[in-house]
């Protein structure tokens, strides 16, 4: 498993889905994935964007993790 899901994150770093659910950790992230409706996905992972992946890369410094999201 990738060390970026031992990192702790301040609140201004938390990923907040459109649908207002606040993701503060990679496990919820995870969690979220399990469970979103395709609308609330398609939001945030479309041919123009990959909010999850970005988050990732940017919050976490997880390139690889962030490359397979």
């Amino acid at each position: 498993m990738s060390e970026a899901f031992e990192i702790s994150i301040g609140p201004e770093e938390y990923f907040r889905l459109n649908n207002g659910r606040v993701l503060k950790n990679l496990n919820e992230l995870l969690n979220a994935l399990k469970s979103l409706n395709e609308e609330t996905f398609e939001f945030h992972v479309n041919e123009q964007k990959n909010d999850f992946g970005n988050w990732i890369r940017y919050v976490f410094k997880d390139e690889e993790l962030a490359k397979s999201i």
